[in-house]
């Protein structure tokens, strides 16, 4: 239950605390007053959404300043405190239990502290997609709704995977196309380690090859062939030498050195010779030998900018596609995957369609006998399971609730049937069937007397009064007949000081009960107004459920 609410700077409200008791709380005030704005603050404080007019005019945001909100609840595990700290820049500082906290964390405890039903709430149940929230929250419901969310969850991601390797299978394929193209670019050229130098080389020699044949022939004849060849004028040096060494032998080792010279340039001037035969023009090789190293210099170029690099992509190619494995079996295998997580989900799915069939029979078993309590004297509320467009997170199919609210009606949805104080008393006693299974918990009614009167109204403040028998309620109300169910009744002001509006709070006394609830009933607060007011506080307050209308 709520215990306490601290608000400062919130709106209109500069400083309000207020401890609440269990049982039945009315809260009540004139139009404008402010009502809403105390729930609006609960909400806050848990995590809901505020726009920057939430923070007092006046005030500043930052550490110490800006609107403060701060609830306390007594859980089964002890007190829970609250609080969240709202600045003008639109940031916020949660606390729990004294510790720093996060908006995602608070949203996910709110549940468990409270259920706030806002003037919203009627109209969401024209959305056939609240009806399944609504029926899901049901305890036989909602594990098997758990169920079917981690069943869809777990084919979502085998779905993603398998259309992930559908892609990548393609991109491999791509890959492994353009990897084979290359390899096979650089098998053809079969090029080996310094065949660029080579065919350089020899390419050069081919060009030039009359230069050097008759080079050759040129430098042959002057070592040897012809008749001052250097060879002969060599030998004749070394026979003066060798006269002149029989005076002195020192010239020996000279000697020497030149018929070793006379050998070589004797053999070098063969060698010319035969080369210079053998040389011959061969356009045919040359041809070859540019085709070759124009192609090697081209893929050299698409390939590293050398033949080193260019052989090294060879081999990192040939590996590449050794070690690309085979990507049919991962497929195989997600393919596979996929449909063990398509069957889980469908069983999933018709497991959840069959709870919320019995989930639903059970709710209008329970529900229908407190409509027509409430005032609702057509067959009450029905749901049917109709057909989604396609399976997706909800299931397979979407409730929808239908209603009958009068005898001679057949059930049809709510938008087209449902007036406001209908819709009223439904979510009333949808609130009640729910609450069941949550002793305990603290209700807060934001106006759910819309368009209710008379005898419904009488019904609807039994309900709430019977209903504050299990939990604590917190009912803002514009209905004379609800405030007089309360056990407790928190009047709700809107004050000018002299320099600013406030909004002001307090509780109530019986004489201070009377004033509002005679306010509400005839906007009077004289002694007979009083005394019409006493008279509803005291047939509300009788455990008769009789119905009556004053």
């Amino acid at each position: 239950m709520l215990d306490r609410l601290s608000i400062r700077d919130f709106a209109l409200i500069g400083q309000l605390e207020l401890e609440f008791p269990a049982g039945f709380t009315a809260i009540t005030g004139e139009t404008g007053a402010g009502k809403s704005m105390l729930l609006a603050a609960v909400a806050a404080c848990l995590g809901e959404r505020v726009s920057r007019d939430a923070l007092r005019e006046g005030t500043q945001g930052g550490t110490g300043s800006g609107a403060r909100v701060a609830c306390v609840f007594t859980t089964p595990q002890g007190e829970c405190r609250v609080e969240r700290d709202l600045r003008d820049d639109g940031r916020s500082r949660y606390l729990l239990n004294g510790e720093a906290s996060n908006q995602k964390q608070v949203k996910a405890l709110a549940p468990t502290l409270l259920d706030l039903h806002s003037q919203r709430d009627q109209t969401r149940l024209l959305d056939a997609v609240q009806h399944a929230a609504l029926l899901d929250s049901l305890p036989a419901v909602e594990p098997v709704r758990a169920r079917h969310t981690h069943c869809w969850q777990a084919w979502e991601t085998a779905r993603d995977a398998h259309a992930t390797l559908l892609r990548q299978r393609e991109r491999d394929r791509e890959l492994r196309d353009l990897w084979t193209y290359q390899l096979e670019e650089l098998d053809t050229l079969a090029a080996r380690p310094g065949e660029d130098v080579a065919l350089a080389e020899e390419q050069s020699a081919l060009s030039h090859v009359e230069e050097v044949k008759q080079g050759a022939w040129q430098s042959a004849d002057s070592l040897w062939e012809n008749e001052d060849n250097i060879h002969a004028r060599l030998a004749e040096i070394v026979t003066q030498l060798r006269q002149l060494a029989r005076w002195d032998k020192r010239l020996q080792p000279s000697i020497a050195q030149l018929d070793e010279c006379l050998v070589l340039i004797e053999e070098a001037g063969r060698s010319l010779a035969d080369h210079a035969e053998s040389v011959e023009l061969d356009p045919e090789r040359l041809a070859v030998v540019r085709e070759r190293l124009a192609v090697m210099d081209k893929l050299i170029r698409k390939y590293g900018g050398s033949l080193d690099a260019l052989l090294a992509e060879q081999e990192r190619l040939s590996h590449r596609l050794s070690e690309q494995g085979d990507p049919e079996q991962r497929l195989q295998e997600a393919e596979q995957a996929l449909t063990r997580a398509g069957r889980d989900l469908d069983a999933a799915a018709a497991g959840l369609s069959e709870a919320r069939t019995a989930g639903a029979d059970w709710l209008c078993t329970r529900i229908n006998p407190l409509l027509f309590e409430l005032g609702i004297e057509g067959r009450g509320l029905s749901v049917v399971m109709e057909p989604a467009a396609e399976h997706d997170p909800l299931g397979a199919e979407r409730p929808r609730f239908l209603a009958a609210t009068n005898p001679d009606s057949q059930p049809a949805p709510l938008e087209e049937i449902a007036s406001g104080g209908e819709l009223s008393r439904i979510m009333l006693a949808l609130r009640t069937v729910l609450s069941e299974h949550h002793e305990g918990h603290c209700l807060l009614f934001d106006e759910i007397d819309t368009g209710i009167s008379g005898r419904a109204a009488l019904a609807v403040a039994r309900r709430i009064r019977e209903l504050a028998t299990r939990h604590q309620v917190i009912c803002i109300t514009h209905l004379p007949q609800i405030a007089a169910a309360a056990e407790h009744h928190l009047g709700v002001e809107k004050e000018w000081d002299g320099q600013r509006t406030r909004i002001t709070a307090r509780w109530l006394d019986e004489n201070g009960r009377l004033d509002h609830i005679a306010q509400l009933q005839s906007g009077h607060t004289g002694p007979p107004e009083r005394a019409a007011a006493r008279r509803l506080r005291e047939q509300l307050q009788s455990t008769s459920k009789s119905p009556q209308i004053l």
